[in-house]
């Protein structure tokens, strides 16, 4: 059975990998099209619009699953608080996460199924996790739904820390990573998908917990983001163009 704990974690922390990998995939590929048309062009993309969206306080409540462990999976509810500090910077000041577990009856299978019975040492299951963390949101765009409805959203990405509580005493240690993305409905509403993976220490070894999560975020307030300047030369294109005077007069 120890064995068998032993390859549910490997194969948790393998899964948490490539679903991490994979979104980090399609951010990449999300960004390539601006980049090819800004090298094919030459020069600044100066044509790229500013974010319509600016964030400043946010408050999220999530709802999701903690779905890698075998004996018990989690109903993940949540919030959290972030500050907006600009277009691609964020503070992730507060973040909470409750796990309601559910017992997938796997450990009374495997009593019934061996004889003489199969022994397990009880393993403490997760019954929070709260972290602060730092976001970095470098991507943004748009998209055209059905050629009616313009949707604008984000890729960020979280790294922080915090502590896990699982059922036995004490409190554990852990690191926070992850990815997510964000479409926005209102000015100040947006809905988010956030997938994170979090490692916790237990001696020296790490326990981690998968969890993927839905969520509605209201936010209040704006900054104004300052606009680049133009180099010496280049048109503005947002400004109207302006005609030379006619020559000869008034007919």
């Amino acid at each position: 059975m120890i064995a068998h704990r032993s390859r549910a974690r490997l194969a948790a922390a393998a899964a948490a990998a490539a679903a991490l990998g994979a979104l980090s995939a399609v951010a990449v590929t999300a960004a390539a099209p601006g980049q090819a048309w800004a090298a094919e062009e030459g020069g600044v993309a100066y044509a790229i619009q500013p974010r319509k969206f600016l964030l400043s306080h946010e408050f999220s409540f999530n709802v999701g699953v903690l779905p890698m462990d075998a004996f018990y999976k989690g109903i993940a509810l949540g919030g959290a608080y972030t500050y907006h500090f600009s277009e691609a910077l964020a503070w992730e000041v507060a973040q909470f996460t409750y796990s309601l577990n559910i017992d997938t009856r796997l450990e009374a299978r495997l009593r019934n199924d061996f004889n003489p019975p199969v022994k397990r040492i009880p393993e403490p299951r997760l019954k929070y996790l709260a972290t602060t963390s730092l976001v970095l949101k470098p991507f943004f765009g748009k998209m055209a739904l059905v050629n009616k409805t313009i949707i604008h959203m984000e890729i960020f990405a979280v790294v922080g820390g915090g502590i896990a509580k699982p059922s036995s005493p004490g409190v554990r240690p852990t690191i926070d990573v992850g990815l997510g993305l964000r479409f926005f409905g209102w000015k100040h509403v947006s809905f988010r998908f956030d997938l994170r993976d979090y490692a916790s220490f237990e001696g020296l070894s790490l326990v981690h917990y998968l969890c993927i999560t839905l969520g509605v975020s209201p936010a209040f307030g704006e900054f104004r983001a300052a606009r680049a300047p133009r180099p010496t030369g280049e048109p503005d294109v947002g400004a109207p163009a302006t005609l030379p005077p006619l020559e000869g007069g008034e007919g």
